[in-house]
């Protein structure tokens, strides 16, 4: 809803886990590739290789992980402690004390 006294054309600008839309192909645009929403997979291959098909985004479970550039998916626990998922396992990346 728009502010009061505020004009809001166009249409929203961020997309799928926050990353910028980009306006030329209509999919949201990641650090390291393209994500097209409406299939749920990856427009170019998996830069590290991880999984048996090099299209599929968020290990299959994009409610879980977060795909923050589009090459490596993380976890964060209700604890705040961050996880990477690398060569089919997840790494602590940070531990909140």
């Amino acid at each position: 809803m728009p502010m009061p006294n505020r004009n809001v054309q166009g249409s929203y600008r961020y997309a799928y886990q926050g990353q910028e839309k980009d306006n030329e192909t209509g999919m949201e645009a990641f650090e390291l590739r393209l994500w097209d929403a409406r299939i749920g997979r990856w427009l170019s291959p998996d830069p590290y290789g991880e999984f048996s098909s090099p299209y599929i985004g968020m290990a299959n479970n994009p409610l879980k992980y977060v795909d923050i550039d589009g090459g490596r998916i993380s976890v964060t626990d209700i604890n705040g402690n961050s996880y990477e998922y690398k060569d089919g396992n997840l790494y602590n990346t940070k531990t909140n004390n």
